[in-house]
């Protein structure tokens, strides 16, 4: 798998290191749901739950066309009983500029495609394929990941 580590890793550390530190989201309990050539995806924790609902805190790094790469943070509400989901944007981070902070609302609850990983890893017990980086920064674990892809 290449992932264009070199842009990766400019995209990480891109931002001064305070604006870094307030992100909330970057030390955590990771867990990588999906990877590809063009796409990483990690999942914070496993969720806040009330009831049925979970809510995912997700970083999304994805190769664009051009193959620049582009993170993005998400906050995913899921109904795990009506299997519907909804995804909010929360903030973008481009290679060699600070996070733009934003709070997109998603458009609504809409059904879950399947197979949804996220739907899976949030309302299932099933881990399969999924690796579990505890007690770790964000880009420490995309560095990880990165570097791996970077062998192969």
């Amino acid at each position: 798998m290449k992932l264009l580590p070199a842009l990766a890793a400019a995209l990480l550390l891109a931002a001064p290191a305070t604006a870094q530190s307030v992100d909330p989201t970057d030390d955590g309990d990771w867990w990588l749901v999906a990877q590809s050539a063009d796409i990483v995806i990690l999942a914070n924790g496993t969720g806040r739950r009330s009831g049925s609902r979970v809510e995912l805190d997700l970083f999304v790094m994805r190769r664009k066309p051009h193959g620049d790469m582009i993170g993005t943070r998400h906050r995913a509400p899921i109904d795990c009983a009506a299997k519907t989901a909804d995804m909010w944007t929360l903030a973008v981070l481009y290679a060699g500029r600070a996070p733009l902070a934003l709070e997109r609302q998603g458009s609504g609850m809409n059904p879950v495609k399947e197979p949804s990983l996220a739907y899976e890893f949030a309302c299932t017990e099933k881990r399969a394929g999924m690796r579990h980086f505890a007690n770790r920064s964000r880009n420490a674990v995309m560095a990880e990941i990165l570097g791996e892809g970077s062998a192969n």
